[in-house]
């Protein structure tokens, strides 16, 4: 997935990649990381994160990503 990030990074063109309920990706809650996502992309690149996971909220904090919380309705 990172090097299909990173390709895409390189493209001269605006690009959005979603990842909708990180945590359901994996069986176990404790492999599951953000960190394999680059850090530097360009500014035609977003990636958007959704997780009800608080550790990988946290994680995403400390990695000072731009983060917002959204209260359960």
């Amino acid at each position: 997935m990172a090097t299909a990030l990173l390709a895409l990074n390189h493209r001269n063109e605006q690009h959005t990649v979603i990842f909708d309920h990180l945590e359901a990706a994996q069986h176990t809650e404790s492999h599951i990381e953000i960190s394999w996502i680059p850090a530097r992309l360009s500014k035609k690149m977003a990636v958007i994160v959704t997780t009800a996971n608080e550790r990988l909220a946290r994680q995403a904090y400390d990695l000072r990503w731009s983060t917002l919380e959204l209260p359960l309705i």
